[in-house]
């Protein structure tokens, strides 16, 4: 009558992708591994044509640094008065406007690309008409249509005061010039010689910019976008005054923005090189310990995505092995967002055998928080389960890994953990498995028993084994249930303690060793209980506890068999707790005078 558990380790094996793989070629990053935006300052160099971008990021402790990351100096136009109006789309993809030094001020689109091991290349791109004007200013802007996102580039002198072009860039590689209507264009101002994309645009405006003459902080909003993506698209952009009265700390040749994430804003103080955060959530615009090199003919811009400061975005999946459902077991899996502040959505799929099928379309968890709800149905030992999954946070424009998805393999493995159990049934004919159980069935021949260390039978199976003929028949060995232990106290029904057989004033008895023996035939009979119930109990321990914690186990001669040895206070009948004379452990005793039978009052009140 013991348990023989079978049990299950799990083996976990784990393929991990670079979380924000590198743009391709010719491009630059938007964001660092951590999810922390970078932004771009250009620089106009006459003596030599030379553009120099600086690219900026906050550490880990929110320090701001900055270096030359790229120099440009091959251009397809000569006679150059400058190259301003700096533009970097979410791809990584940077641009800026060449100026030719002439009377018509001629305007060329060039492509900036990135070449790590030495000086960048450009390319002229003769398909864009921006026609002749003083585009200083220039700014990515997103759109999503019809399940595509488009991307444009909008510019103009000033914050769209003259010569307003929005190019959009093509997925194929061409380009679309439009020119916008401007509404309440007397808020457009040359003064602010930039703006930047509020992405995300919680607060309802596309674009901020900042006239330092003025103190004023400029927006635009686009009121009216049609036909999106077509040769005959339209946009009308609303402009207007945000506050008149902002960053008045600010010098007065502020000529440069970059876009964050979630529609936060860089303005450059041009002589400074300091760097001021519009934090469009709260209005408010305040200078920062993050600085530039100070420049007078220099530009920004920034991917309006990514994180500010020493904010992190890295979230993580795990998988582990779960819990056991009958001979199978569940994949536990741990969306781990506690290294980011901000929100992570998670989305996470499971492959078995080919087959492809959702964990979830969309979990959110919160920065510094994990979620351990989910886990992939329980498989059979040997199953490889796949997961493949993303994270994203769009008011940031952040995604885990940047495409595709990464993955995380396991493999289900059920020899270890209580997935299996066996259950061996003890009786005169030798040990059999019991069969025909499945997860959920009762067995009711065994049941674990507390204090004492024991799986003990609640049926009569130990009845062929042992019996008392009149004494205790064949059908009498119960667990202890019913009979008083005490006939002074009712309370002490069922809790005879095992081995030993308890009889009541009616005859009725419990238990598996009736230590009341006298003849031989009993003594036999007893001898035969005491291997068999110690046979039982050595094997129970032997199949469910480790060797090196055996020597715990001690056994104690139960208090009922000494008499004088109560601690509940009341009166009960005397019984011998060892052999004396012909009388046994167990026996009455008998007053020899008057031959009633001997009771005992306990002195304590403990139990």
């Amino acid at each position: 009558m013991s348990f023989l558990m079978i049990v299950s380790l799990a083996y976990v094996t784990i393929e991990k992708v670079d979380p924000e793989p590198a743009f391709a070629a010719g491009e630059f990053d938007c964001v660092d591994s951590d999810g922390r935006t970078y932004i771009y300052q250009s620089t106009w160099t006459s003596s030599g044509d030379t553009l120099t971008i600086n690219r900026g990021i906050n550490n880990d402790s929110g320090t701001f640094s900055s270096s030359v990351i790229e120099t440009f100096n091959s251009w397809d136009h000569n006679n150059i008065d400058e190259v301003n109006a700096l533009s970097i789309q979410t791809d990584g993809s940077m641009y800026a406007i060449l100026k030719k030094d002439n009377s018509n001020n001629d305007l060329y689109l060039y492509k900036l690309n990135y070449n790590s091991s030495g000086v960048g290349t450009t390319s002229y791109i003769s398909s864009v008409d921006l026609g002749t004007g003083e585009n200083n200013a220039a700014s990515n802007y997103e759109v999503e249509s019809g399940g595509t996102t488009y991307k444009y580039i909008f510019t103009s002198k000033g914050f769209f005061n003259g010569n307003q072009k929005v190019i959009r860039i093509n997925s194929n590689g061409t380009y679309k010039v439009i020119t916008p209507t401007i509404t309440n264009g007397g808020n457009g101002s040359n003064k602010a010689k930039d703006f930047a994309w509020v992405s995300n645009h919680p607060s309802g405006l596309d674009f901020v910019g900042y006239d330092s003459n003025a103190n004023d902080l400029l927006g635009a909003e686009i009121t009216s976008h049609t036909n999106i993506g077509a040769s005959n698209e339209a946009i009308t952009i609303d402009l207007s005054v945000i506050n008149g009265n902002i960053g008045s700390g600010i010098g007065s040749n502020s000529g440069a923005a970059m876009s964050l994430g979630n529609g936060d804003v860089y303005f450059l103080e041009n002589s400074t090189g300091d760097l001021w955060l519009y934090d469009q959530s709260a209005g408010t615009l305040t200078e920062t310990n993050d600085d530039f090199s100070n420049s007078s003919n220099t530009d920004g811009a920034g991917c309006g995505i990514g994180l500010q400061g020493s904010d992190e975005f890295v979230p993580t999946v795990t998988a582990a092995q779960g819990s056991c459902s009958g001979s199978n077991k569940t994949v536990a899996v741990t969306l781990n967002n506690s290294g980011s502040d901000v929100a992570a959505n998670y989305v996470v799929t499971y492959t078995i055998s080919g087959s492809t099928s959702n964990l979830t379309t969309g979990t959110s968890v919160n920065g510094g928080a994990s979620n351990t709800s989910l886990s992939v149905p329980a498989q059979a030992n040997g199953t490889s389960v796949q997961l493949n999954w993303y994270a994203e946070n769009t008011s940031y424009g952040l995604r885990t890994p940047a495409s595709s998805t990464s993955t995380v393999n396991i493999t289900v493995d059920t020899s270890s953990g209580i997935c299996t159990a066996s259950l061996i049934a003890v009786s005169a004919s030798g040990e059999q498995v019991v069969t025909g159980l499945t997860n959920g069935t009762s067995y009711t021949n065994h049941s674990l028993v507390n204090p004492v260390p024991f799986l003990l039978p609640i049926a009569k199976n130990l009845t062929t084994l042992v019996g008392r003929g009149s004494t205790v028949t064949n059908n009498s060995h119960e667990a202890y249930a019913t009979l008083e232990t005490n006939d002074a106290n009712v309370d002490s029904a069922g809790t005879g303690m095992f081995p030993y057989v308890y009889e009541d004033n009616s005859g009725n008895t419990e238990g598996y060793i009736d230590t009341r023996a006298s003849s031989s035939t009993q003594l036999a009979t007893l001898a035969l209980e005491v291997d068999k119930v110690n046979n039982a109990f050595y094997k129970w321990v032997n199949q469910n506890v480790h060797i090196d914690y055996w020597n715990v186990y001690e056994y104690r001669v139960p208090r009922s068999r000494f008499s004088g040895d109560r601690l509940d206070s009341l009166t009960d009948t005397l019984l011998y707790s060892d052999a004396v004379a012909t009388k046994k452990p167990g026996a009455l005793v008998i007053d020899e005078n008057t031959g009633e039978t001997v009771t005992d009052t306990s002195k304590w009140a403990l139990d």
